[in-house]
């Protein structure tokens, strides 16, 4: 029996607008991931995003998969109006495929449309602490959703843990999405960790056993949602306070902390747009080679403006740091909590 089908709109910051239609347990994913800016679907939207079947046929696009899930994505030609995404999922657990075409496909194409609203959706998060609001610019894995796990902990405003939207006068705008925790939540973030519900402990610790017997080949996080930690949602813009580069290096020393130019914040941006949009851009092809530079382009202009005159630091993580002892260290020099530095840190 064909699963029934549903639609669902989302207006972000700046009038950005999305809609995604498929079967409702499909566009339900993206309910529970983007709630709060749910509007009625009667008006013009800049993407769209179709949720289709296995059985679907479509011979453009490209196929792609990882582990036990794969996906069949194809986009409409640059001149569509909204700008137009097909997607078939396949395989289980399909929760997991959701969530990793959201970040490979869905949440790269919002960043494709913002620039025409005049926002740059940039893969980062922003912590409201004393100092005012802190960007913080990594890759995956550096930390992130840990230190706004953290700072809801101690009862701090994060507009977004992994994607926030950023205007041409040094404001950010907050991004309506879950936060990702893996098992070591409890090592990591522990205050965070006791103020979870119960039931949300015992999910992070069944993803610990399943990760631990099929030896890491099965590690998928868990979408929390932030009011689980006390986090609401505040619509309105911040303006930035200063801007952190987490990077990872391959000493084993200490923490390195140095001072840096606005440039080389937003070259950074840039370069994690990019390759956030990898496979989005391997599913358009080269007829969208023009387009992507041309938002390229924009963002490089909003981001210039925008963080022109906004303190910049780099911080060099040790790769070979525990992931507790990173995260503290993090913390530390963040300003995030009142914990004693447990490693030596270098400024230069």
């Amino acid at each position: 029996m064909a699963s029934t089908m549903d639609s669902a709109t989302f207006e972000f910051a700046g009038g950005v607008r999305l809609r995604l239609q498929g079967p409702r347990r499909a566009v339900a994913h993206f309910t529970d991931e983007y709630g709060p800016c749910l509007v009625p679907d009667r008006d013009p939207v800049d993407a769209l995003v179709t949720i289709g079947r296995p059985s679907d046929s479509r011979t453009d696009g490209t196929d792609g998969g990882h582990k036990t899930v794969g996906w069949h994505v194809a986009i409409d030609a640059e001149t569509a109006h909204p700008v137009t995404l097909w997607i078939a999922t396949r395989g289980r657990p399909q929760s997991f495929v959701r969530s990793l075409v959201q970040g490979y496909f869905v949440e790269p194409l919002v960043s494709l449309v913002a620039p025409g609203r005049d926002l740059a959706l940039v893969p980062a998060a922003a912590l409201d602490l004393d100092d005012g609001l802190v960007l913080i610019l990594g890759r995956s894995r550096a930390g992130k959703s840990t230190l706004a796990a953290r700072a809801l902990a101690n009862g701090r405003t994060v507009l977004g843990d992994d994607q926030v939207f950023v205007d041409r006068s040094g404001r950010c705008w907050p991004f309506p999405r879950r936060l990702r925790f893996y098992p070591d939540l409890a090592e990591t973030a522990p205050a965070a960790h006791a103020r979870l519900r119960p039931r949300t402990r015992r999910a992070l610790l069944l993803r610990r056993w399943v990760a631990r017997l099929s030896r890491g080949w099965i590690r998928p996080s868990l979408a929390v949602d932030p009011m689980e930690l006390g986090g609401a949602w505040a619509p309105a813009g911040v303006p930035i306070g200063r801007v952190v580069i987490v990077e990872r290096s391959g000493s084993a020393g200490s923490i390195d902390a140095s001072p840096a130019r606005p440039a080389a914040a937003v070259q950074t941006a840039l370069d994690l747009l990019e390759e956030q949009r990898r496979r989005l851009a391997a599913a358009a092809g080269a007829a969208w080679t023009t387009r992507f530079a041309e938002v390229q382009a924009v963002e490089f202009s909003i981001l210039s403006e925008g963080l022109a005159s906004i303190a910049v630091e780099r911080i060099v993580v040790p790769d070979r740091w525990a992931a507790g002892a990173s995260i503290s260290a993090l913390a530390s020099q963040l300003g995030l909590d009142d914990s004693l530095l447990r490693h030596p840190v270098s400024h230069r």
